[in-house]
This record gives structure tokens, C-alpha cells and sequence, in this order.
């Protein structure tokens, strides 16, 4: 579960007898979340470190392979803009 405080601003929209419920809900989503956002985080360093291996060089279709990837960086960092910053 996270340890993310649930904003004030959610917790008056719930009634009160359902705020525990919420809160264990709003928890376990943003502790899915952080999950996903560390995949995604851990995907940009291997693709990283694919990048920057120079034996990659000498082998053929280099540049297809690089602008593969490049587009795989692209596409991961646009899906961790949709996540809520680690706070």
C-alpha cells in the first residue's frame, strides 16, 4: 500500500461512512501506480543502456535498431508524464 496522504479536497467528497473504504481504495491504487511507474522508470534505464553499448555499432541495421529504440524512450517517458509525480 502507498503512504500517500489522500487529499483533503477527495476526502470531502466522500460520505463518512465510507471514508475508511476510500482511503484503503486510494491507497492500493496509488501502490498499483508506483508499480507501474517503476516498470516504466526501469524499461528508460535498459533502453538506456541498450543505447550507450557500443557493440551495438558494429552490428547490422544499427540505425533501424537505434531509431527503434529511440521511439521505445519517447513512448515511455510520454507514459510517465501521465503519472502524478512521486511526492
Amino acid at each position: 500500500m502507498s503512504n500517500r496522504p489522500v487529499p483533503n479536497a477527495l476526502l470531502a467528497l466522500v460520505k463518512r461512512s465510507e471514508i475508511k473504504r476510500f482511503t484503503q481504495d486510494y491507497y492500493e491504487a496509488n501502490f498499483a501506480l508506483d508499480i507501474i511507474r517503476e516498470a516504466i522508470e526501469e524499461k528508460l534505464r535498459k533502453l538506456s543502456d541498450k543505447e550507450e553499448n557500443e557493440a551495438n555499432f558494429k552490428e547490422p541495421g544499427y540505425m533501424e535498431k537505434y531509431i527503434h529504440i529511440l521511439g521505445q524512450r519517447k513512448m515511455a517517458k510520454e507514459l510517465l508524464n501521465l503519472f502524478p509525480k512521486k511526492g
